[in-house]
C-alpha cells in the first residue's frame, strides 16, 4: 500500500502531501496553481489569500 502520498481536497481546492517534504503544493481541483504552504498548517491561510487576490 501507498502512504507516502496523499492528495486532500478541500471543496475547490487540492493539495498533496508528501511523506518527505514539509512543504505542501496547493491548486484548485481545475489545475490553477495557488502555491506552496511553508507547512500543512498554513495550507488555510494560503487559500484565504489567493481567494483574496493576495500573497499570504
Amino acid at each position: 500500500m501507498l502512504y507516502d502520498l496523499v492528495i486532500e481536497r478541500w471543496g475547490n481546492y487540492a493539495t498533496v502531501f508528501d511523506a518527505d517534504r514539509d512543504t505542501a503544493p496547493v491548486f484548485t481541483v481545475d489545475g490553477k496553481w495557488v502555491g506552496e504552504a511553508a507547512n500543512h498548517d498554513s495550507i488555510s491561510d494560503l487559500i484565504d489569500a489567493f481567494e483574496n487576490g493576495g500573497a499570504p
